[in-house]
């Protein structure tokens, strides 16, 4: 065999092993689709655009936006890239305004469809796995804004006077959340303790419950609330 035969047999094996290694969603899938509970993750925008290169329109989200709806298990691990239909944007053209408003992309170009292709792709196809609610792309799209719309994070941290541009402890912003909201929720932090997002967790019946400890938790004392963008 010619040196040039092997070197594309084993680029084709190469393309191949690695193809079959990672899934849709960039990971690689898991071999246990079993999962708990979701995790309901929103982040605050002004961080985002403080350690990323952010769309020119970001600083029209002067709100807490959704990043996703994430299956996990109660000993701390999730699964990712199930086995289920791609996604098909055209299933979620009732939904388009809404998933503008409460879940845009700051990072992936002007086409927010390639951040809703990976979310769904990487945690969707898992839900859909053992529970009903979201065994459809337009289900587990759904299901998500219509949980983020119960958490209003903005108007919870206004009534307990935090605002942005100040430093305060994480304990504080957790347990005004959680007055808020009556459970406990999962506050997270950057490598810069900027405060960054929020996690609420959900039962399979959609029910919010008290977050068990997380590594999503910010790991500071303290930490600071950045001003909305400004691109």
């Amino acid at each position: 065999m010619s040196r040039l035969v092997l070197a594309i047999v084993l680029a084709v094996c190469v393309a191949g092993c690695t193809a079959a290694t990672f899934g849709r969603g960039g990971c690689k899938p898991s071999s246990n689709f079993n999962w708990d509970y979701f995790l309901l993750m929103q982040q605050w925008p002004g961080t985002e655009c403080n350690t990323s290169h952010c769309l020119p329109n970001a600083d029209n989200y002067n709100y807490w936006t959704l990043h996703g709806l994430w299956p996990q298990r109660n000993d701390g691990s999730w699964p990712q890239c199930c086995p289920g239909p791609s996604y098909d944007p055209s299933r979620l053209s009732d939904l388009k305004d809404l998933l503008n408003q409460y879940w845009p992309s700051f990072e992936h170009g002007s086409d927010p469809n390639a951040f809703w292709s990976h979310e769904w792709e990487k945690h969707g196809t898992c839900a859909g796995t053992d529970h009903s609610c979201c065994s459809t792309e337009h289900d587990y799209f759904a299901s998500a804004l219509g949980l983020v719309k119960n958490f209003n994070i903005e108007s919870a941290l206004e009534a307990a006077n935090i605002k942005y541009g100040s430093e305060y402890r994480t304990s504080a912003v957790q347990a005004a959340l959680k007055s808020a909201f009556g459970v406990r929720p999962l506050v997270g932090c950057n490598r810069q303790y900027l405060f960054w997002t929020v996690g609420f967790c959900v039962d399979k019946n959609l029910k919010p419950f008290d977050c068990p400890p997380s590594n999503e938790e910010c790991r500071a004392a303290e930490m600071f609330y950045p001003h909305p963008p400004r691109v």
